[in-house]
């Protein structure tokens, strides 16, 4: 089964134990770590072994790098940089995801280096050459793929890999809704297209198609209704991966309840274009308002069949709550205990 391939890239001996606890780490997730030390990178006889790390991150999904208090091998193909800035602009540029951290003790002096730099006099006590300053300094200045995060020990390393690689797992599933959405919109619009030029020719011909036009119809709805983008707006905003369905705005109202709203009287809409709904079960000033457009419903309460282009979040939203300051506070919220 194929696997993500994570490659650690920092100097080796000043962070070999941060190496080998992230290596680990990568295992236990069930992916397939890269590490020089570990023989997972083929050499030949070729080129200079470096050249072999850079080829190596072609093949690698996601790059973790790791910046501590020595310089390292110096990059034959510039001096001024190290073998491991070398593989992490290489990753950047391919534009592989990458992670970087910093030794909290290299971070804190970064800040005195960014006041100092002009001084060249000056020395540092937790780096061993100033290049690593300069070279942190032009990774805050990428535009993007820059996500660095300072760390104090291992854990907090791990941590935030676990917290990020999950995220990117949500975001690999919403992609995979959005495609699925746009491919049944692709469809809905050919059978669309179909559907009208069977009119078309009905209406040249005057022949008897109405019943098969009323059929296609009917399953076009179906299948609009069941793919609606708004069940992917709702999952969306309550955070939810199950799959939601209703046809009504009673079914709606009924998951929305579930979800923790109620009704807002019609009387105090702030708009009669949307329903209005409020979260119940939170203090007055951590309440939540939902709006619903009332065009999603047509005038017996029922969900219209829309196309996802023609649907926008606007459609359905949340904003928090604003007491005026002339509502009397609610004396629930007051007890102490």
């Amino acid at each position: 089964m194929a696997k993500p391939r994570i490659f650690v890239s920092s100097t080796f001996y000043d962070l070999r134990h941060v190496r080998g606890e992230i290596e680990r780490f990568i295992k236990e997730m069930g992916y397939e770590p890269v590490l020089n030390e570990y023989g997972h990178i083929p050499y030949e006889s070729k080129e200079k072994l470096e050249q072999y790390c850079y080829k190596e991150i072609e093949k690698i999904h996601i790059l973790v790098s790791i910046i501590g208090n020595r310089f390292g091998s110096q990059a034959s193909e510039s001096p001024d940089h190290s073998i491991s800035n070398l593989e992490l602009q290489t990753a950047i540029k391919q534009g592989k995801q990458v992670y970087i951290f910093i030794d909290s003790g290299v971070y804190n002096e970064y800040r005195t280096y960014l006041k100092n730099k002009a001084n060249k006099s000056i020395q540092y006590s937790h780096v061993d050459d100033v290049r690593i300053f300069e070279f942190i300094e032009k990774l805050y200045d990428l535009s993007s793929n820059n996500q660095i995060k300072s760390f104090e020990n291992i854990p907090q390393i791990l941590y935030y890999l676990k917290e990020q690689w999950a995220g990117l797992f949500e975001i690999y599933l919403q992609e995979q809704e959005r495609e699925q959405i746009v491919r049944l919109a692709d469809i809905l619009k050919s059978s669309a297209d179909t559907l009208a030029k069977l009119i078309e020719i009905s209406l040249e011909n005057k022949s008897d198609a109405e019943n098969t036009i009323k059929e296609q119809v009917s399953v076009i709805n179906q299948v609009a209704l069941q793919y609606h983008p708004i069940f992917l707006r709702f999952q969306h905003i309550f955070r939810i991966r199950f799959r939601l369905y209703f046809t009504t705005v009673r079914e709606m109202e009924l998951f929305l309840e579930y979800g923790g709203y109620e009704p807002v009287v019609k009387e105090e809409w702030d708009s009669p274009d949307e329903f209005e709904y409020i979260t119940t079960s939170r203090p007055r000033s951590a309440q939540m308002l939902l709006y619903v457009s009332r065009t999603l419903f047509d005038d017996l309460g029922n969900l219209r069949p829309i196309f996802p282009d023609a649907f926008s979040d606007r459609m359905v939203r949340t904003k928090k709550h604003e007491i005026s300051p002339q509502t009397k506070p609610d004396l629930d919220d007051d007890i102490p205990f």
